[in-house]
Order: structure tokens, then C-alpha cells, then sequence
């Protein structure tokens, strides 16, 4: 839009209407870019790895009760006391592990909930600020 003589043919509201959309799509970008890096970035990040460590932790615990459930069998069908005594103290052994690993399922599914709160409070500050 600009002749020969090197002067805008458009008036100057115009130039000026132009330049404020520039800005205008300068800033929604970095507000995109921002939401993204700040936002769901992260909680994509949490929803991935709360996940993967979650399923990890259930399955050992699923391992766990199904050692416990064996070892208390094996008590039933013992058929001497030696066996009997041997097989009660892998009962106590696998009901210890079962114990922990109940204890560090339970520990990780709080702090997974702990950590929803937050993204849900700043999912709240996003739609706000929209």
C-alpha cells in the first residue's frame, strides 16, 4: 500500500487499527504460549507419570494379596506342625509386605488427590482469566 513516493495511501486511523491488531495477535500468542507452558504442559506432565506410578503401585499390591492369599492356604493344608509353623511365619512375612505396599499405595493415591485439588484451583484461574 505504499507508492512510489514512499507515503501510505491508507489514512493514519487505519495504520493505527492495524498496528493494534499486531499487538493484539502478539499478545493472545504469548497468552496461548503462557497457558500451555504453565498450565497444560504440567498437568499433562502429572496426569502421565500420577498414572503410570499409581497402576505400578496397585499391581504390586495386587501381587502382594495374591502372595498373602497362597502363604494363608498353604497354612490350611499343612499336614504337620513343623509345616504348619513354617508355613504361619511366610503368612506373617507376606501379611508385613502387604502391609507396606498397602501403605505406599495408600501414601501415593493421597498425594495424587492432593495434587488434583491444585490443578483443579488453577483450571479455576484459567477459566477465570479467559
Amino acid at each position: 500500500a505504499y507508492p512510489a513516493s514512499g507515503k501510505s495511501l491508507l489514512p493514519p486511523r487505519n495504520l493505527e487499527v492495524g498496528e493494534t491488531f499486531q499487538k493484539l495477535g502478539m499478545l493472545e500468542r504469548e497468552y496461548i504460549r503462557d497457558v500451555y507452558n504453565n498450565f497444560f504442559k504440567p498437568f499433562s506432565n502429572h496426569l502421565q507419570v500420577e498414572y503410570s506410578n499409581i497402576t505400578a503401585e496397585k499391581r504390586r499390591l495386587d501381587l502382594a494379596r495374591l502372595d498373602l492369599d497362597a502363604a494363608k492356604s498353604k497354612v490350611r493344608g499343612a499336614r504337620t506342625p513343623e509345616a504348619m509353623q513354617q508355613n504361619e511365619q511366610k503368612v506373617r512375612e507376606c501379611q508385613a509386605a502387604f502391609d507396606r505396599q498397602y501403605e505406599q499405595t495408600k501414601i501415593l493415591l493421597t498425594e495424587a488427590d492432593r495434587k488434583s485439588d491444585e490443578f483443579t484451583c488453577h483450571l479455576e484461574e484459567f477459566i477465570r482469566s479467559q
